[in-house]
């Protein structure tokens, strides 16, 4: 099965989804707060990724 650009893109953002959830849960952010968050910085470094 080949990888191609794109499935880095949502790995990528999947990744970054789950280190940043993992560290404001840590932090002790509001659950609702925390998945805001961490879906937008997954879905921008995505997109920031893709333009590169």
């Amino acid at each position: 099965m080949p990888t191609t650009r794109e499935d880095y893109t949502v790995v990528l953002g999947v990744v970054v989804a789950v280190v940043l959830g993992a560290a404001m849960n840590f932090f002790g952010m509001e659950t609702q707060t925390m998945l805001a968050t961490s879906i937008l910085a997954g879905i921008l470094s995505a997109i920031v990724y893709h333009e590169m």
